[in-house]
C-alpha cells in the first residue's frame, strides 16, 4: 500500500508473524502412520537451505483426509536465525529405505476398490490413441505406500497410462478425453 491509498475493511495492511518457531505440515498414509508418535524427532530438509533442521511431532490428525487418504502431521522446528520462511517446501524421509529394484507406483487417488472382487483393488487404464480413449478397469496387487503414492506389485506394466483424476466417477468401458 501507498500512503494515502484507500482500502476496504477486509484488506490486510500488513502481517505480523513470529517465525522463531515454524511448523511443517505433511501427509502420512495409513500404512505408515503407526511409525509416527507425538514428540518424535524428525529431520527436515529444504531445497532453499542446504542443511538439515530437526523438529518434534506436535500434532497427528485423528482421521485421514477423505480426498488424499493421508493423515496430517505437524512438526515444530525452532528457527532462531529466521532462516526458514513461511511457504517454503520441506522434505523428510520417513523410514528411508534402499530399493533393490525399480518400483511401479501410482498416486493413491488412482486406486479404487475392484467391483468384481470384494477384497481387491484396481486402477483405470487409458486404452487407445489420441485425445479420446476408452478406460479399462484393471485389477492390481498393491505394495507399500510411499508418501501419497503406492507401489503396484502386479497387474500394471511400465508405460501404461493410468487415470488419476475422477477415477471414482468412471466405469469400465467409458470414453474419456485425456488432458495433458
Amino acid at each position: 500500500m501507498d500512503a494515502g491509498s484507500l482500502v476496504g475493511p477486509a484488506t490486510n495492511g500488513f502481517t505480523i508473524a513470529d517465525t522463531s518457531s515454524v511448523k511443517v505440515v505433511f501427509g502420512v498414509p495409513d500404512v505408515a502412520i503407526s511409525r509416527i508418535k507425538l514428540g518424535q524427532r524428525m529431520v527436515i530438509f529444504t531445497d532453499a537451505i542446504p542443511e538439515q533442521f530437526t523438529g518434534r511431532v506436535t500434532t497427528i490428525s485423528p482421521a485421514a483426509d477423505p480426498k488424499s487418504r493421508v493423515y496430517s502431521v505437524e512438526v515444530a522446528i525452532q528457527n532462531p536465525q529466521n532462516r526458514l520462511r513461511s511457504g517454503m517446501i520441506a522434505t523428510l524421509a520417513l523410514g528411508a529405505e534402499e530399493f533393490s529394484k525399480p518400483l511401479t507406483v501410482v498416486p493413491l487417488e488412482a486406486v479404487v476398490r475392484n467391483p468384481r472382487q470384494t477384497d481387491g483393488f484396481a486402477v483405470m487404464i487409458a486404452s487407445g490413441t489420441g485425445d479420446s480413449v476408452t478406460v479399462q478397469l484393471r485389477p492390481v496387487e498393491l505394495g507399500d505406500a510411499y508418501g501419497n503414492k503406492i507401489a503396484i506389485t502386479s497387474g500394471l506394466d511400465v508405460g501404461e497410462r493410468v487415470i488419476t483424476t475422477g477415477v471414482t466417477l468412471l466405469k469400465d468401458g467409458d470414453t474419456v478425453r485425456l488432458l495433458p
